[in-house]
């Protein structure tokens, strides 16, 4: 619906349009003769479908709605002035939803002065100065000509061309980065008061420009009081930025962190400097040299100095790597000592999956690695040794390796001294596995072995199918088993026999086999605080499923009962129980208020006992008599 005047291409009055992809209401002035159009109106958008009004074609799904006032006139870009103010604004896109309150846009253009000024509920922002948006890119290119004339050409000039006098302030200062962030689809925060300012001068060929943040997080990983600052001068390019401290894992993070480089065109040197100021040492001094090229990256590396829990690694060798523009990283002879621990890097890695690179360690200490793995609950122990390949590193990783492992720990349980063979086959597609680990016991005659052996396949191209294992154990450590049923049981001593075979996918392996569990002492039942010896039982596993069979129990008083049933698992996650226990005189309940407010205290009894659900929520169901010694309390 129109009611106004439309003549020699100047609209005045009000358009409404009740269209359900472009429900709008423009009221005010429109003057199209000009190259920019004046406008001086007041819009609301009820319903504007930016897809299927062709605005915006990469998503079906975005419609935008608010209110707007606005009043700009001029002739070109560079004289546009005016003012623009949005209310309630509305994206909404397919990755989620982007709400605008209060946006305030201010344009102010002369022949003195250039200012732009906005106020909104994401940032504020000021640009003043003196510039031209058609001169600006080019005293743009030639700042970069001047400073980096290998990889950027100068704009053409005459004898006519007037030296650029573009000049510039800006700063930005953050207020809610949301909005941004959903509207990029980026896993980016920034906390609010977080500011980037500078200046730009193109006749003095100078930036400086500096940044603080409190917070800012990428993908989950924090980096606290993060600080930039950048500048200019005698053809060189200063960059100086760092943080307090970014948390990488569990336990795991880099303190007083900075970073320095000056650069020349096409050489920069460079400092890295970082103190956890942790108990035991843990930081860092890497300085060195990097020459590009339009197709390379040359690094050379001059002092490397770093600190692990106390303990110094340092480079020898050759001290240089190359890096092209095709993704190949050249390494030749990169090794890193720490007394007689020692990693050497040889090789390429390329999208060329003939291409490998080389990994040789000699007695590195696998503890080393316990930060990183704690949030699996992974703990090393021992020392490795050996040669690993890698190759396809850009598609699919293939490894070929030779490790030798001198006493390896997992989780407090002695595994023993073995060895990893792994061998890729090209022309089949499938990696060999193989392996063994063995240990003595005390107990065990000197030619006897707890250990582990184990082979198989690897098949890289098959999803869902890749493992192809099979797994024996002889006289095991059951302590191996503690993370996979971490709140359910906790075990101390005992072992297992049997063979277990391992297909399916590395994210969701398929277990299956038959295990005897025996000499099991301190067996508890954290949910119960119940503590039981298991002289030996039988354990069935199927993928999904945990299958209990008929083992007999016996508690601290001597006392037994037999236990059967089930655990149900989602890949060793979302543990459900389904267990009954038929007991005679048996210590069935051993807690305390601070353990389950609810109810507590010691239970002996003589009948069934069902367990039911996930560990957190669990049912008892109990059809038994007392023993003597029971003491049940129900608090009211």
């Amino acid at each position: 619906q129109i009611n106004g005047n439309f003549k020699n291409s100047m609209f005045n009055g009000r358009f409404t349009s009740a269209d359900p992809n472009a429900n709008l209401d423009f009221t005010g002035k429109l003057d199209l003769k000009k190259k920019i159009p004046q406008i001086n109106a007041e819009i609301n958008l009820y319903n504007f479908n930016l897809f299927a009004c062709n605005f915006l074609k990469a998503d079906s799904t975005a419609i935008l709605s608010g209110k707007m006032s606005l009043d700009l006139n001029g002739q070109n870009i560079d004289d546009l002035n005016g003012t623009l103010q949005a209310d309630h604004i509305k994206f909404v896109k397919s990755n989620g939803i982007i709400n605008l309150d209060n946006t305030d846009l201010t344009i102010i253009q002369n022949e003195k002065q250039n200012t732009l000024s906005m106020i909104s509920s994401v940032a504020d922002v000021e640009v003043n100065g003196k510039f031209k948006s058609r001169t600006l890119q080019k005293s743009i290119a030639n700042f970069l000509h001047d400073y980096f004339p290998t990889f950027f050409t100068e704009e053409n000039k005459t004898k006519y061309s007037k030296p650029s006098t573009d000049n510039l302030t800006f700063k930005i200062r953050v207020k809610d980065f949301t909005p941004v962030a959903v509207f990029l689809n980026i896993p980016l925060s920034i906390s609010p008061h977080s500011v980037l300012q500078g200046s730009f001068d193109a006749q003095k060929n100078s930036l400086i420009a500096s940044g603080i943040s409190d917070k800012i997080e990428y993908n989950k990983i924090p980096v606290k009081d993060w600080f930039l600052s950048v500048s200019t001068a005698n053809k060189q390019v200063k960059l100086n930025t760092g943080f307090k401290r970014v948390d990488i894992a569990d336990s795991v993070y880099i303190g007083n962190f900075n970073f320095e480089t000056t650069s020349t065109d096409t050489k920069s040197t460079f400092q890295i400097l970082w103190d956890n100021q942790s108990k035991r040492k843990n930081s860092g001094e890497i300085d060195g040299k990097l020459v590009f090229t339009h197709y390379s990256l040359d690094l050379d590396l001059g002092k490397f100095f770093v600190f692990t829990e106390d303990s110094l690694w340092q480079m020898v060798g050759n001290d240089r790597f190359i890096v092209d523009s095709s993704g190949v990283i050249d390494f030749h002879d990169l090794v890193f000592v720490n007394g007689n621990q020692r990693v050497k890097l040889e090789g390429i890695i390329s999208k060329n999956p003939k291409d490998q690179l080389m990994v040789e360690l000699g007695n590195f200490k696998l503890n080393q690695l316990n930060s990183l793995l704690k949030r699996s609950g992974v703990n090393l122990q021992g020392t490795l040794t050996g040669i690993t390949s890698v190759s396809d590193l850009y598609n699919k990783v293939i490894f070929s390796s030779a490790l030798n492992f001198n006493r390896l720990t997992l989780n407090n349980t002695l595994i023993g001294t073995g060895e990893l063979n792994s061998f890729f086959n090209q022309t089949k597609n499938v990696v060999s596995i193989n392996g063994f680990f063995k240990r003595d016991f005390e107990k065990i005659s000197a030619s006897s072995y707890n250990d582990i052996a184990f082979d198989g396949y690897y098949y890289p191209s098959k999803k869902d199918s890749a493992l192809d294992i099979n797994v024996h154990l002889n006289q095991f450590g059951l302590l191996i088993l503690q993370p996979f049923v971490s709140g359910i049981f906790t075990f101390d001593k005992g072992v297992i026999n049997g063979n277990v075979t391992v297909r399916g996918s590395l994210s969701k392996p398929l277990i299956k086999g038959e295990l005897e569990i025996a000499d099991v002492k301190n067996f508890k039942v954290d949910y119960l605080n119940t503590v039981y010896e298991i002289k030996t039982g039988k354990i069935k596993i199927e993928p999904g499923e945990i299958t209990v069979d008929f083992i007999p129990l016996i508690d601290i008083h001597g006392n037994k009962a037999v236990v059967y049933g089930n655990i149900f698992h989602d890949n060793f996650s979302n543990m459900k129980l389904d267990f009954d226990i038929n007991t005679k005189d048996f210590m069935a309940l051993n807690t305390t208020s601070l353990q389950n407010s609810s109810y507590y205290g010691k239970a002996f009894c003589t009948g069934n006992i069902g367990l039911y659900g996930p560990p957190d929520a669990l049912t008892i169901d109990i059809n038994a008599k007392t023993a003597n010694g029971t003491q049940f309390l129900i608090p009211l």
